[in-house]
């Protein structure tokens, strides 16, 4: 009886056993997911805007999941600039604003073509007199599908500076070989409407056409003339130029808003040097022929004419070969022995453009 009792307890400790290990079925969802925080919020002034921005390299935009983000939501709090800073996030949400937020498709626009996103705040300049003695704060929180916020971000603050120059104007564009330069006309006021235009350099900016930000200037100081060459591009590449006025602010320089964009796409069609210092000799029935290396850096090679005789101006001119040649140097064998011939070198760039043709050399064809 003792036995049969053992037997039956142990069995049902075995099916216990069994039952808390369960079987092995479909992966269950998590619970929960832990909340999203904007990380390195910033604030900027770029002309009479803020620039509020943070890096959002993984954020979670999938639309058919409740707890990914759908918006990001932007708050401002305002000071006057002698009143002690707001350092507590409880502190910050109990007296900022909601000034405004950026929707699931501008967050969607800004994140492909960058891992940051920003938010422009405008200042009205005509507020100058209010601006000068205000600090602004600001915090960004996102907010999911379920409508729920997220965490607050960190805190940043921005002094506002009313009185910093207008833009440029009337950018222009001309090109030469492996150099576009950009003008401009310097500002003559400022965005408050004071004169002069307190303006102590430029920046300037290349970017993709459909660049939503400029990112770096491509100036690697402060440009104090209101001219710019740019030789660090690529030909047949649509860019667009953007210029921005720099202001020293007590605490800081502060740019300008942008210029007009300029679109430019960079060509080719300025031709190389004609060659020089062709020389030309002959023995065992070949003409040979050599010159120096042209000193641009963009030719690809040389074409070779000949006409019989001595050059006149009524010479015709035939090419010697279909294709550039890519050396300095060049043997005619399709000579007869005793004839003369004269010959011209032309440079060819990789976009196709030919130099003038170098001065005529002649050669008698030698045994």
């Amino acid at each position: 009886m003792l036995r049969a009792l053992l037997t039956s307890l142990g069995i049902a400790i075995v099916c216990i056993a069994v039952s808390a290990c369960g079987k092995v079925g479909a992966p269950q969802p998590p619970l929960g997911r832990a909340p999203v925080r904007p990380n390195q919020v910033t604030a900027m002034q770029v002309g009479s805007t803020i620039r509020v921005s943070w890096l959002a390299p993984r954020l979670d935009l999938r639309e058919d999941v409740a707890t990914s983000v759908r918006r990001a939501d932007v708050y401002r709090l305002r000071q006057a600039r002698d009143a002690t800073p707001v350092a507590f996030p409880v502190e910050f949400e109990d007296s900022a604003d909601l000034i405004g937020f950026v929707d699931y498709e501008g967050l969607k626009a800004q994140l492909s073509t960058g891992d940051s996103v920003a938010f422009d705040d405008p200042l009205d300049p005509k507020q100058s007199a209010l601006l000068s003695n205000t600090r602004f704060q600001y915090a960004v929180r996102y907010v999911d599908g379920r409508g729920r916020p997220q965490i607050l971000s960190n805190i940043v603050s921005i002094e506002p500076v009313p009185g910093i120059a207008r833009p440029p104007t009337s950018l222009a564009v001309t090109q030469a070989q492996d150099e576009v330069t950009l003008t401009w006309a310097p500002p003559t006021e400022n965005v408050d409407g004071s004169v002069p235009a307190q303006v102590v350099g430029y920046n300037v900016y290349r970017a993709k056409p459909n660049a939503e930000r400029l990112g770096r200037p491509i100036n690697d100081r402060l440009v104090t003339d209101p001219r710019f060459v740019d030789r660090n591009f690529n030909y047949l590449t649509a860019y667009v130029y953007v210029v921005r006025s720099v202001s020293q602010a007590p605490d800081a320089s502060v740019e300008s808003g942008d210029s007009e964009r300029l679109a430019v796409t960079p060509r080719d069609t300025f031709a190389p040097v004609a060659p020089t210092n062709v020389t030309v000799a002959s023995a065992g029935g070949v003409v040979s022929l050599f010159w120096p290396t042209n000193t641009e850096g963009d030719v690809v090679g040389y074409f070779l004419t000949r006409t019989d005789g001595d050059p006149a101006e009524t010479s015709t001119w035939v090419k010697l070969t279909d294709k550039p040649v890519n050396r300095t140097t060049y043997r005619d064998d399709r000579v007869r022995v005793g004839s003369r011939y004269s010959y011209r070198v032309v440079a060819v760039d990789r976009y196709g453009n030919e130099s003038l043709p170098s001065a005529p050399v002649s050669e008698t064809a030698s045994p």
